[in-house]
C-alpha cells in the first residue's frame, strides 16, 4: 500500500489510493479527529499521484474518484475542503471542492486553471518561494487569488500582497 517516497519529503510516501477498502478506515479517522477537534476545513496534500512517479499504475480515473471520495468524506463531516495539487483535473474536481491551495503556480506559469475556482465563487490561496512579490502580487490580485510569498522550510516568514486602495 506504500509506494515510493516524496521528493524533498523523507517522512512522506505515496498511497496506493485504488485501494479505498484499506484507507478508508485510516482516512476516515483522520476526518473524524479533525472534526471532533473543530476545524474548519482539511485540505489534503499531494493528491495527484497519477502525475507523479508513485510505485503505483495510478490513472486519472483513479485520482478523481479517490479525491471525490475524500471531499465527500469531509463534507459528511460538516468541514470545508480543499484542492491542492491535481490541477489537470480542476474542472471535474470544482464540484466537489470549497477552495484551493496552491503552491508556485506564479513559478510554474499554471494559475489560469485556478481562475475556474474565483469564477465559481471559491476562494484560491497561494504560495510562492522563489518569485519575488514584485513578479507575482498584481497577477495574482488580478486573477483574484490570495498569495503570499514564503520560506521554502516554512519558517515563520511571509510577505502579502496587498491590493492598491
Amino acid at each position: 500500500m506504500l509506494g515510493r517516497r516524496l521528493a524533498r519529503f523523507e517522512n512522506e510516501r505515496w498511497l496506493d489510493i485504488r485501494k479505498r477498502r484499506l484507507l478508508r478506515p485510516v482516512m476516515e479517522a483522520r476526518f473524524d479527529r479533525c472534526a471532533e477537534r473543530g476545524f474548519d476545513a482539511v485540505e489534503p496534500d499531494v493528491v495527484d499521484g497519477y502525475q507523479n512517479r508513485t510505485g503505483f499504475p495510478l490513472r486519472g480515473r483513479h485520482q478523481l474518484r479517490y479525491n471525490t471520495w475524500v471531499a465527500n468524506e469531509v463534507h459528511e463531516r460538516g468541514m470545508a475542503v480543499g484542492l491542492k495539487n491535481d490541477l489537470g483535473q480542476v474542472r471535474r474536481l470544482l464540484p466537489y471542492f470549497d477552495f484551493a491551495v496552491n503552491e508556485r503556480c506564479f513559478q510554474y506559469r499554471e494559475c489560469g486553471v485556478l481562475d475556474a475556482f474565483v469564477d465559481a465563487g471559491k476562494p484560491v490561496f497561494g504560495a510562492e518561494y522563489r518569485v519575488p512579490l514584485a513578479r507575482f502580487c498584481e497577477r495574482s490580485i488580478a486573477h483574484g487569488f490570495s498569495t503570499i510569498r514564503k520560506r521554502f522550510s516554512l519558517k515563520a516568514f511571509r510577505r502579502t500582497c496587498s491590493p492598491a486602495p
